[in-house]
């Protein structure tokens, strides 16, 4: 090999070996984001979703999705009926095929979900639902919450929970008997006894309670903060 031969073979493999110690290495792919589901109920009622699931491949592209409620203890807590699902990918509604009041088929998607739930906490919404192909789910709205175990009996025995302040705020305007109704978060009395949510309130935020007696006795408790998962036997 002549020696201008070598000298260019030479220059050629330092080039090459340099484009390829140069050349950028490929990132690695991002994780996908994991979707989490949230619920939203006002500033009170709080929570979490928990999510029970299998697979079950003659759903095909739909999933199958049952609503359920429960408080810190895991106990039922109400009915949840789904009322819409509309896509955040696409902002349109989307129709579920109920199979029963609290569920059925749906195509899969993420969705925010409007639920009523039996009593209190009434109306609110599953923000970012993930529903994927061929899964059933149990979906259980889980509650931050304590529950009264008070004895309410007979007509006049009953408890009416108010955000903290509103006794300072009505007794200062002279309407302690004359309250928004829209203020009260939870009505409980012997008539609601087999409506599980309405034997309970909110934990860990501060509230005005109001209790009245049948003999027409009547009590306020005034930043009341009641500890999750507790019972609540009496107000002090």
């Amino acid at each position: 090999m002549k020696k201008t031969s070598v000298i260019t073979f030479l220059a050629i493999l330092v080039l090459v070996i340099a484009g390829c110690a140069s050349a950028p290495t490929s990132a690695p792919a991002a994780p996908e984001a994991k979707v989490s589901a949230t619920i939203d109920f006002g500033p009170y009622w709080t929570g979490t979703v928990r999510m029970e699931k299998e697979s079950n491949t003659g759903l095909k592209d739909n999933a199958e999705a049952v609503f359920y409620s429960e408080w810190t203890m895991g106990e039922s807590a109400g009915n949840v009926y789904p009322k819409s699902f509309t896509s955040t990918v696409t902002g349109s509604e989307e129709q579920m095929d109920f199979l029963w009041d609290k569920g059925g088929d749906i195509k899969a998607g993420i969705y925010d979900v409007v639920v009523d739930v039996d009593g209190m906490p009434g109306t609110g919404t599953i923000k970012n639902l993930e529903l994927k192909k061929g899964t059933e789910y149990n979906i259980y709205l889980s509650f931050n919450a304590a529950k009264v175990a008070i004895d309410f009996q007979t007509d006049g025995d009953d408890l009416y929970v108010y955000p903290a302040g509103t006794y300072s705020k009505y007794e200062d305007l002279g309407r302690l008997d004359n309250i928004p109704e829209e203020l009260l978060i939870n009505h409980i009395n012997s008539y609601n006894e087999n409506n599980a949510i309405w034997w309970l309130i909110p934990a860990g935020v501060p509230l005005d309670i109001y209790r009245t007696h049948s003999n027409g006795d009547a009590e306020w408790f005034k930043d009341y903060t009641a500890k999750p998962e507790s019972f609540i036997k009496n107000f002090e």
